[in-house]
């Protein structure tokens, strides 16, 4: 990486957070409804492999039980430098992980990127065109490297997350999709 990419990097990321962090309770959680409501169509079938939320991310509890309860959640757990996946059934098995994540166990049952139908993908920072910025470690670079190319694979994230441009690099993987700033209300705007 560039010294200069690198750097607007890690300056995008560190407003990003912040932008997180400082968002009122209120408003995000009546935006992760609306992002709800534009995620269901997308992850009305197959196998859905998602996240599970951070703390300033958008709320996707209630479609996370309801997707575990049809047998059809898919949850990464990380091991070492990389992300495994695995067949969750009740978000309450969920065990404390790295960073502040909660992730199934090592005997939950493994899925293959191969199986899966849809990839919700968190992230920073994301642009109209699928371009993500994620939190720094490239987890889910390498997750979605794997993923084959009939998968759609979805950023989800508030409306201000949606940026007009990122700094890529070669590894950066681009997501077919990403949420429309319209998914949660009106006054979104897309940053430049």
């Amino acid at each position: 990486m560039t010294g200069g990419r690198a750097a607007e990097k890690a300056i995008l990321r560190r407003e990003m957070r912040e932008r997180l962090r400082l968002r009122p309770a209120p408003e995000a959680a009546e935006a992760s409804l609306g992002i709800r409501e534009w995620l269901r169509p997308h992850v009305a079938a197959g196998t859905v492999a998602a996240f599970f939320p951070l703390p300033g991310e958008v709320d996707l509890v209630p479609l996370l039980a309801a997707l575990a309860a049809e047998g059809r959640l898919v949850l990464p757990r990380v091991v070492d430098a990389d992300l495994v996946l695995h067949r969750v059934h009740s978000l309450d098995a969920l065990l404390p992980g790295p960073f502040g994540l909660r992730e199934p166990a090592a005997d939950f049952p493994l899925v293959r990127p191969d199986e899966l139908s849809v990839v919700l993908v968190p992230g920073l920072a994301f642009t109209p065109n699928g371009e993500r910025l994620g939190r720094g470690g490239g987890f889910y670079d390498r997750l979605l490297a794997c993923v084959p190319s009939g998968v759609i694979t979805v950023g989800v994230g508030f409306a201000d997350q949606l940026v007009a441009s990122l700094p890529t690099e070669p590894h950066d993987v681009r997501l077919v999709t990403v949420v429309p700033s319209g998914a949660a209300g009106p006054n979104r705007r897309v940053a430049g």
